[in-house]
């Protein structure tokens, strides 16, 4: 058997499938699939410093399913090759801006209904500490200036 290596190269904008823990810090379409859920993160970059964030979370059989993002006018400023976005199998989608907030959107189940909250480490500095270790990581590598304690 002969084995062919092959390169697969994106020229502009495609859709890459990932595993639950890779850290997005290039625009694109990127998707996360498996039994319980399907989530496609889409980044773009209207500005080198201005990111679209856009989520559309379905859970199984449809339950828990959400669309979020930054919306038209509400695009969210970032440190141009400094921010990232990590995706975690529960649903939620932290955003790091570059600078020294990190925002996490996550799905939550009540009573009530479905609902999706957003947090900030503006609001809630101890957010950090609940962090996914690959964008703290990220966060670190990058210098994090002296506002945020890690």
């Amino acid at each position: 058997m002969k084995i062919i290596p092959t390169l697969l190269v994106c020229t502009s904008f495609c859709t890459v499938a990932h595993s639950e823990e890779t850290l997005i810090s290039q625009a694109g379409t990127h998707e996360y699939k498996n039994d319980d859920y399907h989530s496609v993160i889409t980044t773009s970059l209207k500005q080198p410093d201005i990111l679209d964030l856009k989520v559309v979370h379905k859970g199984k059989d449809g339950k828990g399913t959400f669309t979020t993002g930054s919306g038209k006018g509400h695009e969210l400023k970032v440190v141009p090759k400094r921010w990232a976005v990590q995706f975690r199998p529960t649903g939620e989608v932290w955003f790091y801006d570059g600078d020294s907030t990190l925002h996490l959107y996550f799905y939550k189940e009540t009573e009530q209904g479905a609902s999706l909250k957003v947090s900030s480490s503006n609001v809630i500095p101890a957010l950090i500490k609940r962090a996914p270790k690959n964008i703290l990581a990220h966060m670190q590598k990058v210098n994090l200036t002296n506002k945020t304690k890690l």
